[in-house]
């Protein structure tokens, strides 16, 4: 059972909830789940993608109305809308340290270590890397870490190239389809399975 004061030391302001909701949270990608009440992301300018919060008002099979945060009404159809499964940054934090401790070989010490990464997240006393908060504890393929090989292509303004050619001022498409200027790089060498 979570302790009363778990959602104080864990509670995010506006933008904060926002992104957690939007990036972090596991979601119900089929939206099999998604039904009136439901806490929902929803693509509000479909030009730029900006996203919003919204509670789901009425539903058909192809849309959705949702009131917005501040009160502002939309219909979208439903490929627009996203049903968060984790509402609470304490959900989250649950499965990420579950998720962590898992490498360990026998359910004592994954209770262990559970126990250990569950306690340094509460708080936000340490947030690890954004695949980590995405990736652990689900079923999904994903490393824990976001280097990539320098034979890696990437989509740059004059076309694919290896990541290992790109440079500080280059510009690369972005996971959002944007074109964006490389602000740094960072490399190292690793004899590790990337």
């Amino acid at each position: 059972m979570e302790h009363p004061a778990a959602a104080d030391r864990n509670a995010l302001h506006e933008l904060g909830y926002k992104i957690f909701l939007d990036r972090y949270a596991l979601k119900d990608m089929t939206r099999a789940t998604l039904a009136v009440g439901d806490t929902v992301i929803v693509v509000v300018n479909p030009k730029t993608g900006q996203r919003e919060v919204g509670t789901v008002e009425h539903l058909t099979k192809t849309e959705a109305q949702i009131r917005l945060l501040d009160g502002e009404v939309v219909t979208r159809d439903i490929e627009h809308v996203d049903k968060p499964l984790e509402t609470r940054p304490e959900q989250m934090m649950d499965r990420v340290a579950a998720g962590i401790a898992k490498i360990e070989g026998d359910a004592a010490k994954q209770a262990e270590w559970t126990e250990k990464f569950r306690w340094l997240l509460d708080g936000w006393k340490f947030v690890p890397g954004g695949r980590i908060l995405t990736g652990a504890g689900t079923d999904q393929q994903l490393t824990y870490y976001n280097c990539m090989p320098p034979e890696q292509e990437v989509l740059t303004a004059d076309g694919y190239r290896p990541l290992g050619e790109v440079q500080v001022g280059d510009y690369v498409v972005t996971h959002r389809n944007r074109l964006r200027r490389v602000l740094h790089k960072f490399q190292r060498e690793t004899h590790e399975p990337l």
